[in-house]
């Protein structure tokens, strides 16, 4: 039988805008974010007549604070490890509250290539390549599909994927320079936002990747400002008609516990292997204590996979 499909008109409904900065280090990343991120509350306290906050999810250490004294934010420090469902509870939390109206995550690049990030998680999975991003790439993408759904603008920094070229300066001497190719992040990142924008180290001036709204299309490289952040709220405010909220299926708790299952006996690995550098036979008889084989790999109850997690976590290697 031939599917059917229902077919509407298109209207417009308001955007929650979704924008996306990489950079080197050194690139501007978190200040051009809160330049934005300043300018979009401002114009959205003009529409709704409501105060918003913007909420700063640091996990850059001090440097998520370098600029309080310049704008006016609240900040939520992030610790390892950096597994996907810390960023999507994240988005979940900011969603719930009606004080937040800018989130910011400084940086989305832990979540990939940090401590207990996605990388980090796969290469704890062991086995074949396919079999550990099988475990990997679904959590991934649930993450970036509720980034993309949610009813909240986010703007996310991501690191540069460095590279160095040798330069000559006005005196004729020659010197490297950092460029950011891209960004630590999944592939084909950049399809996940409104707008994607690469700064550039010395001048931190940005260059549009990509640009859904129109705002920044053959424009030539230049700062991003508080007005730039006005105008993206016009733009996504054209329409008063709200968007549909995208439902998540809730997962059955058997197949929840499988999942964490892996997370914890991944993050379990990545312990063992960095603590055993040091003292291998101490870190073997701290898993044995819970699990005889003292190969975490065949834990299959989720209650001994945390407690031998709480206790390398805890465990002073000499």
């Amino acid at each position: 039988m031939a599917r059917k499909f229902l077919v509407n008109k298109a209207e417009r409904t308001k955007i929650y805008p979704k924008v996306g900065i990489f950079s080197p280090s050194g690139g501007g990343k978190t200040y051009t974010a809160l330049r934005l991120a300043t300018g979009m509350i401002e114009e959205m306290e003009k529409l709704t007549g409501k105060k918003y906050k913007i909420w700063l999810a640091n996990n850059e250490g001090s440097r998520g604070k370098y600029y309080a004294n310049e704008f006016d934010y609240e900040i939520i420090e992030l610790a390892p490890p950096h597994e996907p469902e810390m960023y999507y509870d994240l988005i979940e939390y900011a969603e719930a509250t009606e004080s937040c109206g800018i989130l910011i995550i400084d940086s989305l690049s832990k979540e990939w290539a940090g401590t207990g990030g996605c990388l980090d998680i796969a290469n704890g999975i062991g086995g074949t390549f396919q079999n550990a991003w099988k475990n990997v790439s679904p959590r991934h993408r649930r993450l970036m599909d509720k980034m993309v759904d949610s009813n909240l603008t986010i703007i996310a920094t991501m690191r540069g994927e460095d590279q160095y070229v040798m330069e000559t300066d006005d005196k004729g001497k020659s010197k490297p320079v950092k460029l950011g190719l891209g960004a630590k992040q999944g592939k084909d990142f950049e399809y996940e936002f409104t707008c994607t924008f690469s700064l550039e180290q010395k001048t931190n001036c940005a260059e549009s990747f990509k640009d859904n709204t129109h705002l920044f299309e053959n424009k030539p490289a230049m700062k991003l400002t508080e007005q730039d952040g006005i105008n993206l709220m016009i733009w996504a405010n054209e329409s008063d008609i709200e968007p549909e909220k995208v439902v998540t299926e809730n997962k059955s708790e058997e197949a929840t516990n499988k999942e964490d299952l892996k997370t914890i006996i991944a993050e379990v690995n990545i312990l063992a292997t960095e603590k055993a550098k040091v003292n291998r036979d101490l870190v073997v008889e701290t898993i044995k204590k819970h699990h005889k084989t003292g190969n975490p790999n065949g834990i299959k109850d989720i209650s001994v996979a945390k407690a031998v997690l709480e206790e390398l976590t805890n465990l002073e290697v000499k």
